[in-house]
């Protein structure tokens, strides 16, 4: 059976802040592949990072089509009235190709455009650091649209949760994510803390749980040999996380380095001897230090902690 493809396909990768962060800096093998799996007419290998863009390519004269790569979503686009030929596999293959990607749990469909007839035919499949759509005999109008959505496997992982309660009768929750701020990627963000205090963020090179008691909370950072704790306290610089607890309990930072205006983004720079740099496929572990003086003069306490596989 022989097919054409009178139609322009965009695919756009948007970086997202949950496993979207993923993508930036690695090599995605991109490939239409048909008649079947295993044959490829055009493969592409193309490092991602915000705003570089595949330029239109020529495949059997007539199918031209765009790589977009910023995130975890995939989405096709048409500028004109087409129908796929249903061939054992006539679609969009996508690998990992440095490996260094958390692996890969699930793909499904986001969104798509009223116009789009039986978009659930569309076979969706992965493995470990692959996935693909296999888009059957779906047919799409012009300027019509489908998404889908690739999920990896979460890297950020919690520890001493819950922290001991704070003068507000609540633990202070750190919860990170990963984003475009710049940096390392990772953001953090603190919530119920004692309204009006103050504290800042510490790094370390290994979790303890549970933790040593330091004040009215847990120090939950090791300190035995080998081990290093960090401060981001330091003043006019990235590594300034110096932040206070608004009306609500959410901590606002103070020092010009969050995007949000709020947490922290921690940069790629670590403040420990030998000024170390975050590197990709390190592990780190965060943690927030704040005062409670409504516990008393000189108290202090601590949120839980999280894991940071960068």
């Amino acid at each position: 059976m022989t097919t054409r493809f009178p139609f322009l396909i965009a695919i756009v990768f948007l970086l997202s802040t949950t496993a979207r962060a993923q993508m930036l800096g690695e090599d995605m093998d991109a490939q239409w592949r048909y008649p079947d799996f295993a044959t490829s007419l055009e493969e592409h290998v193309v490092a991602v990072s915000a705003g570089v863009e595949l330029p239109a390519t020529t495949i059997l004269s007539d199918t031209k089509f765009e790589i977009d790569l910023d995130d975890d979503t995939v989405e096709i686009r048409f500028n004109s009235s087409s129908s796929w030929t249903n061939t054992p596999f006539n679609g969009w293959f996508f690998r990992d190709s440095s490996d260094n990607l958390p692996p890969i749990v699930g793909i499904t469909i986001d969104a798509f455009s009223p116009g789009v007839t039986n978009p659930f035919q569309i076979a969706l499949d992965f493995n470990e650091n692959e996935f693909w759509a296999n888009l059957g005999s779906v047919t799409f109008g012009s300027g019509d649209w489908i998404r889908f959505r690739v999920e990896f496997e979460t890297n950020i992982t919690s520890f001493c949760n819950p922290s001991a309660a704070n003068s507000t009768g609540l633990p202070a929750s750190l919860e990170g994510e990963m984003d475009q701020s710049g940096g390392s990627g990772l953001h953090l963000e603190v919530t119920d803390g004692p309204p009006n205090e103050f504290g800042y963020f510490l790094v370390g090179t290994e979790a303890l749980d549970p933790g040593l008691p330091l004040s009215d909370g847990f120090l939950c950072l090791a300190l035995s040999t080998g081990n290093v704790i960090g401060r981001y306290n330091v003043n006019g610089s990235a590594m300034n996380s110096i932040g206070q607890f608004d009306a609500g309990g959410v901590l606002a930072n103070l020092g010009g380095t969050s995007s949000t205006g709020y947490g922290f983004d921690v940069p790629a720079s670590l403040p420990l001897p030998g000024n170390p740099t975050i590197l990709v496929g390190s592990t780190w572990h965060f943690q927030f230090w704040h005062r409670d003086t409504l516990s008393g003069s000189g108290f202090s306490n601590m949120s839980n902690g999280v894991s940071v596989v960068f």
